[in-house]
């Protein structure tokens, strides 16, 4: 079998959520290793498990990302797009009904000011923001990594520190209690 059958095969026993892993070259041949996606909404995204990511690390060299889209076409979202150059990593998506394919790889694509897909982590508020200062004003602001879930970041209290400041925390604390 080849890379893309074993590919092919996962994306199957994980429908209806995606399946996501990684094309490895092996002694110059190139394996699937399929990993754990770890998104609470599995259906539309995926998280790949860094655990998975150092294992296939450790068998060989990462050459692409792989994941299927179950529920549309293969063709790359724009979160795909943006994921794909931070990870600068080329890509293939599968869609296990059609069994069709698409490729992507790194390019400098940059996802647009205005109009963009909302995605927790990837295309959110915070990088909406991080991007307006870098094109717009020529400021690198932090991009924070986020946790699994919206809810989860916005109750961190690391976030909330760096958000409001220390006295405002102490603040928000005397209101709570």
């Amino acid at each position: 079998m080849s890379w893309q059958d074993d590919a092919l095969v996962h994306a199957k026993d994980q429908n209806p959520k995606e399946s996501v892993g990684l094309l490895l070259n092996i002694r110059g041949k190139k394996r699937y290793y399929p990993c754990e996606n770890l998104a609470i909404t599995s259906h539309q995204e995926f998280i790949l498990n860094p655990e998975d990511y150092v294992k296939a690390d450790n068998l060989g060299d990462i050459v692409a990302v792989i994941h299927s889209h179950p529920t549309s076409s293969p063709e790359p979202s724009q979160a795909d797009k943006v994921s794909c150059e931070k990870s600068n990593l080329p890509w293939h998506i599968v869609n296990p009904e059609s069994e069709k394919w698409a490729y992507l790889e790194p390019s400098g694509y940059k996802a647009p000011l205005l109009g963009r897909t909302w995605v927790w982590g990837v295309t959110d508020c915070w990088s909406l923001v991080v991007d307006w200062y870098r094109e717009e004003k020529g400021i690198e602001l932090k991009d924070y990594e986020r946790n699994m879930t919206a809810d989860e970041f916005l109750f961190d209290p690391s976030y909330l520190k760096v958000m409001l400041g220390e006295q405002d925390l102490e603040n928000l604390d005397q209101m709570n209690h």
